[in-house]
């Protein structure tokens, strides 16, 4: 097996912090240990909320995004379809 010296970071997706349970970030975090894996950094989505929304406002000025305006099935539907076709 090589010798591997990268750095890598574990990121949680937790794009609603307020519901998510400590209880699973600690057991992940000990499974990626158990394995062998050393993060380098530990970092949760929700730190970059601030961040990512002023960006998605940057490209919106800029007309390179869009806001969508569709509700419930609608905005899900073409995702739907798309997984259909895969």
């Amino acid at each position: 097996m090589p010798n591997l010296t990268a750095s890598s970071y574990l990121r949680f997706d937790d794009t609603n912090p307020e519901a998510e349970e400590e209880i699973y970030f600690t057991a992940i975090e000990e499974m990626v240990r158990w394995l062998g894996f050393e993060p380098y950094k530990i970092t949760y989505s929700s730190d970059n909320f601030d961040k990512l929304y002023e960006l998605a406002e940057k490209l919106i000025t800029l007309e390179k995004a869009y806001v969508c305006h569709c509700g419930g099935m609608l905005a899900y539907f073409p995702r739907f379809c798309f997984l259909k076709l895969v």
